[in-house]
């Protein structure tokens, strides 16, 4: 299992996956889709709305898509570490994966 911390406007949050799940997994399970409308798309990469910066553990993880990057392309405060959670697979070998969600 590895801890994935979501930094939020309320606090830091925390959620173990294992390998081969995506980090929208643990947001869903935190109810972030609810608190804020975070991977409205499901998962499907069309929509923006699961947009984190990886602060730190993102190594694991495969590069992105041109399909990600598209989407990306359309994100507000856009940074070098922009990733959409629905495309970012935990990795076996990570062992910690903190994120932080953009204001607003």
């Amino acid at each position: 299992m590895t801890e994935v911390i979501f930094k939020t406007p309320e606090g830091d949050e925390k959620v173990s996956l294992n390998p081969g799940e995506r980090l929208l997994k643990g947001a869903y399970t935190l109810e972030m889709d609810v608190r804020y409308g975070f991977g409205d798309c499901g998962g499907n990469c069309v929509c923006c709305t699961c947009h984190v910066y990886v602060e730190e553990g993102g190594e694991g993880f495969e590069a992105p898509t041109a399909e990600e990057e598209d989407m990306l392309d359309t994100a507000f405060n856009l940074e070098d570490n922009s990733r959409l959670a629905c495309q970012l697979k935990v990795s076996p070998d990570a062992e910690k994966i903190i994120v932080r969600l953009p204001e607003s």
